[in-house]
């Protein structure tokens, strides 16, 4: 298939979109013909890679809490921060906290600071309580505000800095999202490089599209899914087909092709084993006959007896 559709399609440039169904949570975020480009930074090329770097992290989840004034607090552990600035800290302290002192209202997410510290030291048991001890505030902050922010934490599976990770300046503090255990927080990156809007933009730009960072909301962008990532993986039908040439119907082609083929492969495969059953008139008695004679001494009328 990939040297059949070489000509019409591009491959493993990214993963297309076919159908977002209602009961997705992603549903009202993507949409067919969409292109998802990355997940918490990494790569996709096709659905092999989604799956896989889905189950990556969601083993990287937390799965259990240990903070009773803050359910779900021990998921900031993971350090998957971002440098906010103090100023935006200020502004968030003027939103009230609803009954259970941990949860934000609509719109908003929970954020709590993340402090300086080695990483040979974070996994002390006797410095867990400390670090807990302080992360005395709770911040309620818009989700998609934040990710345009620089990543700060060691949480970030495609983080490559080692030691300390005290990236962010002084006007910046290091904020990571309190999570519900079993849930986890990924930023997913997706470019709509078959809408009007976005090829009348790179119609008029004159750099290339591929460097483009989807700041423009008609090109893509990027949105964080809290949740199940397993589930939330395995409820979009995608394809490593992208149509050089933007068609509804050439968008489904290659998957039509392939469960086709499938389809075909299967009846055949039935078909000869069904032809190769030891019965009159089949394939199957010549086969029959023939082993027969290559695994057995019967003279003929002995192998006569044993067809009847």
């Amino acid at each position: 298939m990939p040297l059949i559709l070489f000509p019409f399609y591009k491959q493993c440039e990214g993963t297309m979109v076919l159908d977002v169904p209602s009961t997705s949570p992603l549903s009202g975020y993507l949409s067919p013909g969409d292109v998802i480009v990355s997940l918490d930074g990494i790569h996709i090329h096709n659905e092999q890679d989604w799956m896989e770097v889905a189950a990556l992290l969601d083993k990287y989840t937390p799965q259990n809490s240990s903070h009773s004034k803050y359910p779900g607090l021990r998921a900031a552990d993971g350090r998957k921060g971002y440098c906010v600035s103090n100023y935006m800290i200020e502004e968030s302290k003027k939103i009230q906290l609803l009954d259970n002192q941990s949860a934000c209202p609509n719109d908003f997410t929970a954020f709590v600071t993340v402090q300086c510290f080695d990483i040979s030291i974070s996994v002390n048991v006797s410095s867990e309580g400390d670090q807990l001890n302080k992360l005395e505030n709770v911040y309620c902050l818009n989700a998609n505000d934040i990710v345009k922010l620089k990543k700060c934490g060691d949480g970030w599976v495609t983080s490559s800095t080692n030691g300390s990770h005290c990236v962010c300046s002084k006007e910046e503090s290091c904020l990571t999202p309190v999570q519900l255990p079993g849930l986890a927080w990924v930023e997913i990156t997706y470019s709509r490089p078959y809408s009007l809007e976005c090829k009348q933009l790179s119609r008029s730009s004159v750099s290339d599209t591929r460097t483009t960072d989807f700041t423009d909301p008609h090109c893509g962008g990027t949105f964080v899914f809290f949740g199940d990532v397993i589930f939330m993986a395995q409820s979009v039908s995608l394809t490593q087909y992208q149509p050089r040439w933007a068609s509804s119907f050439g968008a489904y082609l290659p998957n039509i092709l392939r469960k086709s083929l499938i389809c075909i492969f299967h009846v055949s495969l039935t078909l000869a084993l069904l032809n190769s059953l030891p019965a009159y008139f089949l394939d199957g008695e010549s086969i029959f006959e023939v082993t027969l004679c290559f695994i057995t001494s019967l003279s003929p009328r002995q192998r006569e007896k044993v067809r009847h």
